[in-house]
């Protein structure tokens, strides 16, 4: 996005990307702070109406970046459990569950927290209660209503 700021200040004040600084909010023009503009102006007029882009440009000063590392990466992290059976129902309840995963450098606790969470209910849904049941070829839990799938008590 830097570049895109710079290449439409330098446009604007008819000058090279490298006579530009950028800081506080705006774009001056170096050894003349008085040649400035602001992100808010220069957004506006990186945005054009009714089409009048020209060839080979993009409007706005919005960009987008994608990484993906070229061998692919998996996280490493191991789950146990400790479940109790009662023989005569055979309702299992799970009495302790660990986690532990190698996450790397971590940005967003919250968000790690909630995908282990998640990560958790899905494996005890997939292990113990979740199924596809067919009866001579034709699925008979196709939907919701049918499927089961564990609620907060069965992951708490």
């Amino acid at each position: 996005m830097r570049a895109k700021i710079l290449r439409t200040a330098a446009e604007h004040f008819e000058c090279a990307e490298a006579d530009l600084l950028l800081a506080d909010g705006q774009v001056t023009i170096r050894g003349v702070p008085r040649h400035n503009i602001a992100l808010g102006a220069l957004a506006a007029l990186a945005n054009p109406l009714r089409g009048a882009v020209r060839p080979g440009t993009e409007p706005g000063l919005e960009a987008a970046a994608y990484f993906g590392p070229a061998k692919g990466a998996t996280a490493a992290g191991a789950h146990a459990m400790i479940v109790e059976i009662d023989p005569a129902t055979m309702r299992l309840r799970v009495l302790k569950y660990v986690v532990v995963h190698d996450c790397g450098t971590v940005i967003n606790p919250l968000i790690v927290a909630g995908q282990i969470h998640g990560g958790v209910a899905q494996g005890i849904g997939n292990a113990f209660y979740e199924r596809l049941a067919f009866d001579e070829g034709q699925l008979i839990n196709g939907t919701l209503a049918d499927y089961l799938l564990p609620t907060s008590t069965e992951v708490q």
